[in-house]
């Protein structure tokens, strides 16, 4: 059976740590991104109220408003059965009782929950972001809201990290399964490992695929009540005892993420918790020595010394061949920690280790190694029923995953070579991580960047335009003059084209400002009338000048530097251009030391000239006399 599944309903979740801070400014960038990209898809961003202040709500709905982005608050997410949260939803609202029935029609399709398991569910959302001084965590509530009928209802789900360019597919795309997943294996040789990611979930018809999300929504709720996982001992038992099976199981085990998967499991830790409670006992753990040092004695008269001597030992017997051919970064960082004194290896092994435990947790909870066991009861399947029964459920089986970009991409029956490169990523590298320390950390690194730009771009963008702007019609005169020389016929109906198109740009600069949605309704004419303005392989003078002013347009609109989709333009004076008498706009050209290699100028008086360059503050009317001309050549557009 077939499914038709739309790719142009996107659904983003950010639940912000930080309440004056609807989001960071890294994702703010990516989501506007986004929208120019994709100008007539739908995206719903999925957020909590609960978390904000008044002030980062207003700042929300106004970034959403300006980027046509329709935010969906989950704190109104609700029983199917209970009217009160409609009520409280009228209240804070400002919806008088006779409004009632204009809002709760939308209201109700969109934020009622399900089912009992997604009530449920709902409620260990909840629980997780209004505990996260107690274990808690905003990794797992996101995990949690995009398995929701009122979010995967909106569209596809994507982590925030994978960028969209969905704008060129069809309205519609023929599927053979009702949920698609990023979805990928390791063969070796008759069975294969599932790679099952939950950074997409689309959800395409929720009838028939009933079954499959009963089935994850009762596997969370398993895990989040109470803590286990068998992860690596089922893997191992179901490979077997084979030569290529324990090499994968070596190289497994060889990544630390893989050992703490297996420790996160040892009853002395569990010990019948939940998994926000052992969460919470693993940060309290690692958040004190002697509570560290009692975690790990083995035995009851064991002293600090003989624990510590213990730690550096089981810690140096990672450093193996494979980890340090494949796992370099990491092979590094346990040297780094072996040649610290006691007290500061303690403190850095408390650092790792709660991290390593945190990430482990998660991702065998709410995470894709959860979401594997739930939906095809198994790691391990035979190449022939991933092909029959898994391969159609993946976004790559129809080569959607180049339109949804991601790094954390494995594809069908990948060797075991290539699996490294998940297993041997660092942290942030092939996503964010955002919900663990170390991601965190590197957000905010990124984001120190982003801010440097932006305050670059802000200062140089008025004077790139308006040199933009000299650079057009410098170009245009130069086309003008070469309609009227000698070979005049030679490109005679591509050049006008050009001289009408660049024209018409011309008139987004009025005055001191620069109308980019005028620009790009230009070019949307430009690319489905006139193809032919950059057919040219060789003289792409006029495409790049384009080009270059859509680049500068995009990165205003990125980094909201573009009110009202309008920027403000420097003087051309103060974009170093002087005005030549026949008021054709030269560029001053601005140099320290003048280079003696010949330059080129373009179609001047019809041809191209190649010149010595001028002089600090020399026009270039003054540096293209005769006497400076060494070569001729043809005209270029």
């Amino acid at each position: 059976m077939s499914y038709q599944y739309n790719p142009h309903r996107h659904v983003k979740i950010w639940l912000s740590n930080n309440r004056d801070v609807f989001m960071n400014f890294e994702n703010q960038t990516r989501l506007i991104r986004i929208r120019d990209k994709n100008p007539k898809d739908t995206i719903n961003l999925v957020y909590d109220s609960s978390l904000l202040n008044e002030h980062a709500i207003d700042e929300l709905n106004e970034f959403c408003a300006e980027n046509n982005i329709v935010a969906v608050d989950a704190h109104y997410f609700h029983p199917r059965f209970l009217a009160e949260p409609f009520r409280t939803f009228c209240q804070e609202n400002n919806i008088t009782p006779q409004d009632e029935p204009n809002y709760i029609a939308q209201f109700l399709s969109a934020s009622t929950l399900q089912s009992e398991d997604e009530v449920s569910l709902y409620a260990l959302y909840q629980e997780e972001i209004q505990n996260l001084q107690a274990g808690g965590n905003l990794g797992v509530a996101s995990d949690i809201l995009r398995w929701l009928s009122p979010v995967y209802r909106l569209g596809t789900y994507t982590d925030l990290d994978v960028q969209l360019d969905t704008a060129a597919l069809p309205a519609t795309i023929e599927v053979d399964a009702p949920l698609l997943l990023n979805i990928g294996s390791v063969k070796l040789g008759p069975k294969e490992m599932l790679i099952v990611l939950n950074e997409y979930v689309a959800i395409i018809d929720e009838q028939a695929a009933k079954e499959q999300i009963k089935k994850i929504h009762r596997g969370l709720l398993t895990k989040l009540r109470l803590y286990d996982t068998d992860y690596i001992e089922s893997t191992e038992e179901s490979f077997g005892t084979g030569f290529l099976s324990r090499t994968l199981i070596g190289f497994m085990k060889n990544r630390t993420e893989a050992i703490y998967i297996d420790k996160s499991n040892l009853p002395r830790i569990t010990d019948e918790r939940s998994s926000r409670q052992l969460r919470a006992y693993i940060h309290e753990v690692m958040s004190d020595q002697a509570r560290y040092l009692d975690f790990n004695k083995h035995q009851v008269d064991e002293t600090d010394d003989a624990i510590i001597q213990r730690l550096r030992k089981e810690l140096a017997s990672q450093l193996g061949i494979i980890k340090w051919l494949f796992f370099r970064k990491e092979y590094n960082e346990i040297k780094d920690i072996l040649a610290n004194n006691d007290e500061q290896f303690i403190a850095e092994m408390m650092k790792k280790e709660r991290s390593l435990y945190l990430k482990s947790i998660v991702i065998c909870t709410t995470g894709p190694i959860e979401v594997a066991r739930s939906l095809f009861n198994t790691h391990v399947l035979n190449t022939d029923d991933i092909n029959q029964v898994v391969r159609p459920y993946s976004f790559s089986y129809y080569d959607l995953h180049k339109a949804f970009l991601s790094n954390n991409v494995i594809p069908m029956h990948e060797n075991a070579f290539g699996m490294l490169r998940l297993l041997g990523a660092d942290v942030g590298e092939l996503n964010d991580s955002s919900w663990l320390e170390e991601g965190i950390a590197l957000q905010e690194t990124r984001q120190q960047k982003l801010a440097r730009y932006q305050t670059h771009l802000a200062h140089h963008l008025p004077r790139s335009l308006a040199t933009m702007q000299v650079k057009i019609e410098t170009h245009l005169y130069a086309l003008n003059q070469a309609a009227q020389g000698f070979f005049s016929f030679f490109g005679k109906h591509t050049r006008e084209n050009k001289i009408e198109e660049l024209k018409n740009i011309l008139t987004c600069f009025d005055k001191n400002e620069f109308n980019i949605n005028d620009f790009r309704q230009l070019l949307t004419e430009i690319h489905c009338h006139k193809p032919s303005l950059f057919a040219r392989i060789f003289y792409r003078h006029s495409q790049t000048l384009i080009e270059d002013l859509e680049h500068l347009c995009v990165e205003a609109i990125v980094y909201r530097l573009a009110k009202d989709k309008k920027i403000t333009l420097s003087t051309k004076e103060s974009a170093g251009v002087v005005e030549t008498p026949d008021s054709s706009p030269i560029p001053v050209v601005d140099r320290p030391n003048p280079i003696k290699k010949p330059a080129v100028i373009d179609n001047i008086r019809g041809v191209t000239v190649f010149f010595q360059p001028p002089a600090v503050g020399q026009t270039l009317a003054a540096a293209t006399e005769p006497s400076d001309v060494t070569m001729l050549s043809w005209p270029r557009g």
